[in-house]
C-alpha cells in the first residue's frame, strides 16, 4: 500500500554506497541522507541494462568481480528478458516490467533457450559458473519498500544497496485507491507531503491512460501494473473525468496552492 508521510514527520534513510548501485560495482563505501517524503528513491533506470552489450561480445571473468551476488543474478536474468521471458517470481518480474526495453511475450513453459546467440550462451555460462563459485544464495531481487507508519517521527537505516533494489513504486499501489468513487476532503490531505499531492493528482490522469510528457512522471507510472498510457496530452480531454475525480481534482490543487507548493515533478535519486 502506497503510504503517506505527514509533511512534518521526515522518515530519513541512509544509504551506503549508492554509488555501487547505479553503476553496477562496489566502490569505497559512502553515506547519503535522503528525505524520502519529497524523493522518490532508487528505481531501476528504465532505459539501462547491466551489460549493455552482453550479446554482442564475450564477457570476461575479471569484470564480474564488480558485481555484487545481485547484479550478477540480474545480468543473468537480464539475457532472458532481453528475448521476452515472463517471469515467474514476482520481484524478478517486477524489476523487468520497469525497464522501457522489456516486453514480456513468452511464458517460461514455452520458451527455448535456442533463441540465444553463441555471446549469450557463452555469457550466461560465465554468470552461472560465477554464482556457483561464491556459493551465491541470490534467487530473487529483495525490495525495500518504504511503508513508514505515519506516527513514526524519523528512523535512520542503513542498507547495503549492492545487495538490494531500494523503493520503487508498488506496481500495483495507488496514493488513493478509491479517488473515483468517492470524494475527498481537504483535511485527510494534511498527511501527504507535496510530493504525493503531485503523484496523487496526476494518478487521476494516469487512470486514464494520459502519456506524461515530464518523463520523470512518466517513469514512475510505467512501473504500474495498471497503467496503460494511451492518449498524448494533446488529445487528452477533460471530460473523461466523472464526478469524483472532477472533485478531487480541484481539492488537491486547491491544497497544493494554499501551500504554494513548487513540485511540480518527481525527483528521482538517479
Amino acid at each position: 500500500m502506497f503510504v503517506l508521510n505527514k509533511l512534518r514527520k521526515k522518515l530519513m534513510i541512509t544509504l551506503a554506497a549508492i554509488a555501487a548501485v547505479l553503476t553496477f560495482s562496489m566502490p569505497a563505501m559512502a553515506s547519503t541522507t535522503i528525505d524520502v517524503s519529497q524523493t522518490v528513491i532508487w528505481s531501476p533506470d528504465p532505459n539501462e541494462y547491466v551489460v549493455p552489450d552482453g550479446n554482442v561480445r564475450y564477457m570476461t571473468q575479471s569484470e564480474l568481480n564488480g558485481y555484487s551476488d545481485l547484479y550478477l543474478l540480474i545480468a543473468r536474468n537480464e539475457f532472458y528478458a532481453r528475448h521476452g521471458y515472463i517471469f515467474n517470481d514476482q520481484n524478478i518480474a517486477r524489476y523487468f516490467n520497469c525497464k522501457n526495453w522489456y516486453r514480456g511475450t513468452v511464458s517460461s513453459g514455452q520458451f527455448s533457450t535456442k533463441v540465444f546467440n553463441d555471446y549469450e550462451k557463452y555469457n550466461i555460462d560465465l554468470l552461472v559458473g560465477e554464482e556457483s563459485r561464491r556459493g551465491s544464495v541470490t534467487t530473487t531481487i529483495p525490495w525495500v519498500d518504504n511503508t513508514p507508519k505515519s506516527t513514526v517521527k524519523s528512523t535512520g537505516t542503513t542498507i547495503d544497496v549492492t545487495q538490494t533494489i531500494i523503493w520503487s513504486p508498488d506496481p500495483n499501489a495507488y496514493v488513493i485507491p478509491d479517488v473515483s468513487s468517492r470524494y475527498i476532503s481537504s483535511g485527510e490531505l494534511s498527511n501527504f507531503s507535496n510530493l504525493y499531492l503531485l503523484i496523487a493528482r496526476n494518478e487521476i490522469y494516469a487512470r486514464h491512460g494520459y502519456i506524461f510528457n515530464d518523463q520523470n512522471i512518466a517513469r514512475y507510472f510505467n512501473c504500474k501494473n495498471w497503467y496503460y498510457g494511451t492518449t498524448s496530452s494533446k488529445n487528452f480531454s477533460d471530460a473523461v473525468f466523472n464526478d469524483y475525480e472532477k472533485s478531487n481534482l480541484d481539492v488537491i490543487l486547491t491544497e497544493e496552492s494554499r501551500r504554494g507548493s513548487t513540485v511540480t515533478t518527481i525527483a528521482w535519486t538517479n
